[in-house]
Parts: C-alpha cells; sequence; structure tokens
C-alpha cells in the first residue's frame, strides 16, 4: 500500500491572539531576554594581535569601544569594529589612510568580531556590576540607619 505523496494538513486548532495576548507575551519575552542577560559571560580571550615592532608596517583585527555602546539608543551601532594597529599609532579601519588622525599608542587587537564582542560583553557586565554594588551598598547603609 503507498502513502500519499501529498497528507492533509493538521487542523488548525488554535485561534489567533488578541492584542492583549500579543502584548503579553512580548512582555514575557521581554522578561525571559532581561533575566537572560543578568548573568556572567564567559570570560573572553585578551585581545592576541600585537602591534607590530616597526613603524611602516601594521597589523589588523577588532576593537570595542563601551561608550560607543551605551551612546547609541537600543543597537549595538559601532560598539564592535574594525581597527588596525602600528607600533605607535591605531585607528579605525581596514588599514591607515595617509593623512588621516589617528591614537596614539599601538595596540593589541583581537582576531575576530566575535572575540570582540565577548570581550566588550564582559566589560560591560563589570561596568555595570560595580554600578550595581555602589547602589547594594547604599540600600545597606539606609537600612542600617532605619533600624
Amino acid at each position: 500500500m503507498r502513502s500519499d505523496p501529498h497528507p492533509p494538513s493538521p487542523r488548525r486548532t488554535s485561534m489567533a491572539m488578541t492584542k492583549a495576548e500579543k502584548a503579553e507575551m512580548e512582555a514575557l519575552r521581554e522578561a525571559r531576554d532581561l533575566a537572560r542577560a543578568l548573568r556572567w559571560p564567559e570570560y573572553a580571550e585578551p585581545a592576541m594581535i600585537p602591534p607590530p615592532d616597526f613603524s611602516g608596517s601594521h597589523t589588523s583585527g577588532w576593537l570595542f569601544n563601551t561608550y560607543r555602546l551605551t551612546a547609541q539608543l537600543g543597537g549595538m551601532g559601532d560598539a564592535v569594529y574594525r581597527a588596525w594597529s602600528e607600533s605607535t599609532t591605531h585607528g579605525d579601519g581596514q588599514s591607515p589612510i595617509p593623512h588621516r588622525s589617528a591614537t596614539q599608542g599601538g595596540v593589541h587587537l583581537f582576531a575576530t568580531r566575535l572575540d570582540a564582542l565577548k570581550a566588550l560583553r564582559l566589560a560591560v557586565t563589570e561596568e555595570f556590576a560595580r554600578k550595581l554594588a555602589r547602589v547594594d551598598a547604599e540600600i545597606a547603609a539606609e537600612s542600617a540607619k532605619a533600624d
């Protein structure tokens, strides 16, 4: 006996969600995402690509800037970006552009965007953990006054 190559599709038994149900579902998703975000991440690999020893050559890789993340409203913006480093300067982009300003000092770079993102996550977690610890200390101090 041969089976039908196009069996009938299963009947849909659920009804469409109301606006209130959709709003509740979205609130639950947001709460889930917030709960997942409140964790210590895996520790990131350090930036492994050192600046070159001699002037005239450069390395390229990835960097992150936590300020760029906090300055963006709701997005990643350019918090993780391609970068280059020479022995005495570094800057944005794949390679140095002649007559374009650069930042003083050669820096170690991350080999991949993923490594830079992990390092950014850890840096932001540490920054906000310090802020939360200060708030907790103030709460404890106020609680001690009330007792």
